[in-house]
């Protein structure tokens, strides 16, 4: 029953990779040298070993124009930053930390099953049973950064519980964290449906629509039609740009022409 719920009745094929990414007490700490060193190549527009074609996309979607609704006017997404309190969901090393508070957030959280330190006055980080124990005092964020993350919930890779719609109930408490209109920003490997066990899910037609029920799509980078006609274990990640659905939007996927 849970293989049939992992790969949605057989529907998606299996890649077995395994891997156990779980520590024990502080997994990793980088000091206010390296996040500064961070900030400075973020600022010039230089591209991470881990994620580098995220990056890009990133980057060129930080330009992009956004409308404003409450000024009836263009932004660019980059000015979405400027004095926000953001958050980023799974996250080991502080490079989106870095190219957030570079844009001018005014603080960041990390959102991250393994401990982790960032020793910078603008940034802290928690683990999910830590934020969510908050309660109704939780904080809540104007823009969240999920870029590599979700596609690993419920796996258990990191130390997290087996669910297979672990990703699913993770986009949902995204919701939840956001304030009225904020934004997202993610990113998963796009390609046939797919699991690399227990890495990651790869998103196909399929579980991306169901990833993506309640949001509305703003804004897609490197997303093209092709990438869910390829069988492969090593898939592209584009970065959409989305915002929970309110009352009265149209009931439909912003992505149907894709899809």
């Amino acid at each position: 029953e849970l293989l049939d719920r992992f790969t949605m009745n057989n529907s998606a094929k299996i890649y077995p990779k395994y891997r156990d990414d779980s520590h024990a007490g502080v997994y990793l700490s980088f000091g206010s040298r390296d996040i500064a060193a961070m900030e400075r190549l973020v600022r010039l527009r230089l591209s991470s070993v881990s994620y580098p074609d995220i990056d890009v996309l990133l980057y060129r979607l930080l330009d992009a124009p956004l409308i404003d609704t409450q000024r009836d006017r263009y932004v660019w997404v980059r000015d979405k930053f400027k004095n926000a309190v953001v958050g980023v969901l799974g996250s080991t090393q502080p490079w989106y930390e870095a190219m957030a508070i570079a844009a001018g957030a005014a603080s960041v959280c990390t959102i991250e099953y393994n401990q982790v330190s960032f020793q910078h006055p603008r940034m802290r980080s928690v683990t999910p049973a830590q934020y969510w124990a908050q309660g109704e005092t939780r904080e809540t964020f104007e823009i969240i950064l999920s870029l590599s993350s979700f596609e690993h919930d419920g796996l258990g890779r990191y130390g997290d519980p087996m669910d297979p719609d672990g990703d699913l109930k993770a986009m949902r408490e995204c919701a939840q964290m956001l304030q009225p209109e904020g934004l997202l920003l993610l990113a998963v490997p796009i390609a046939a449906d797919a699991i690399v066990w227990n890495q990651h899910r790869i998103y196909g037609r399929r579980r991306l629509r169901l990833l993506l029920q309640g949001w509305k799509v703003l804004h897609t980078m490197g997303l093209i039609p092709e990438h869910f006609a390829r069988d492969t274990p090593d898939a592209q990640q584009p970065v959409l740009l989305l915002t929970p659905r309110q009352f009265g939007d149209e009931d439909y996927s912003d992505l149907d022409f894709l899809l």
